[in-house]
C-alpha cells in the first residue's frame, strides 16, 4: 500500500510591519515517502526518479544537492548530528512538473520504528540558489498521533525574503500529516510579531488517477511558486517597504532548532 500522498489546500501569508500585506493562493503539496520512491517510479505512469516525466523527483533538488539519494542524505544528518537512523522519512515539498520545481520550503519528518517522531529538518530555499536548514530533535515518548501538536523555535540564520530583517526568531506549529496537513510559521523580530505563514491541505494517496489528475488540475503548480513569491514582492516593493542587503550565506548548512512545547489535543 502506498503511503505518499498529495495534500490540497492553501499557503497564507500575513505580514504586519512596517506594512500590512496578505496573500493567499492554492497549492497541491507532495508528501514523498522517501523509502517508496523505487516503487512510485515503476508503478506510476508520469512520475519518475531522476529521470525526466510530466512529474519528477530529482535527489538534486533536496537535501545538500550533492547528487547523494533522499536516505542516504538524512542518515548522514542523524549520525553526524548523534541522532538515530530514523525509520521512516516523510519529506513535504514540490516535486518538478514538466522539468521546473522551486521550494521555498521543504520538511522532513523522521520517525523511529514505533513510528514516533524523533526529528524534523526544516529546509529553506531562497531565489538566489542558496539553502539552509534547520535541525530539531525531539525527545517524546508518545505515540505519534494526528492528536498531538509540535512546537518548534530556531533563531535565523539563513536570508530569505529581501523584506525581512535577519535578527529573527522562527515559531513552527503543525500536526503531524495525516488527513489533514496544517503547519504554521509565526516569524518574531525583537520579540515583535512580523509575519505568519499558513500551509493547510486535505490529503489524497497517490494513485494512478491522482497523477493523472493532477496533470489536468494543476498543471502549473509549481511555476506558480516562483510567480507568486516574486508577484507579492513587486507589490512590498510598490507599499514601499525597504529592501535588507543580502548578507554572505552562513558557513554552516545547518542550524539547531529546539522543541518548545508538545501536547495532545
Amino acid at each position: 500500500m502506498i503511503r505518499s500522498a498529495l495534500y490540497h489546500g492553501d499557503v497564507m501569508h500575513q505580514r504586519f510591519t512596517p506594512k500590512s500585506h496578505r496573500f493567499e493562493y492554492s497549492l497541491s503539496s507532495w508528501l514523498i515517502d522517501i523509502d517508496e520512491l523505487g516503487t512510485l517510479h515503476r508503478d506510476l505512469r508520469g512520475f519518475s526518479w531522476n529521470k525526466g516525466a510530466l512529474f519528477s523527483f530529482h535527489d538534486s533538488d533536496y537535501g545538500f544537492a550533492d547528487g547523494r539519494a533522499p536516505r542516504a542524505f538524512i542518515n548522514d544528518i542523524m549520525q553526524e548530528n548523534q541522532l538515530p537512523i530514523p525509520e521512516r522519512v516523510e519529506l513535504l515539498c514540490q516535486i518538478r512538473c514538466l522539468g521546473y520545481v522551486f521550494n521555498p520550503l521543504v520538511v522532513w519528518f523522521c520517525y523511529d520504528a514505533n513510528q514516533n517522531l524523533n526529528a524534523v529538518l526544516y529546509e529553506v530555499r531562497n531565489t538566489f540558489k542558496q539553502r539552509h536548514h534547520y535541525l530539531v530533535p525531539i525527545n517524546n515518548s508518545d505515540t505519534a498521533t494526528h492528536t498531538q501538536l509540535y512546537k518548534h523555535q530556531a533563531d535565523k540564520h539563513f536570508y530569505v525574503s529581501p523584506f525581512m530583517p535577519m535578527e529573527c526568531t522562527y515559531q513552527f506549529t503543525f500536526k503531524l500529516p495525516q488527513e489533514k496537513l496544517a503547519l504554521t510559521i509565526n516569524q518574531t523580530h525583537q520579540g515583535k510579531p512580523i509575519m505568519t505563514a499558513v500551509w493547510k491541505g486535505q490529503r489524497e494517496t497517490l494513485s494512478q488517477s491522482v497523477i493523472t489528475k493532477q496533470l489536468f488540475k494543476h498543471p502549473l503548480n509549481t511555476v506558480k511558486v516562483i510567480f507568486a513569491i516574486h508577484w507579492e514582492a513587486l507589490k512590498l516593493w510598490g507599499k514601499g517597504v525597504k529592501l535588507v542587503k543580502r548578507p554572505a550565506a552562513p558557513s554552516h548548512l545547518i542550524s539547531h532548532g529546539q522543541p518548545t512545547h508538545s501536547s495532545k489535543r
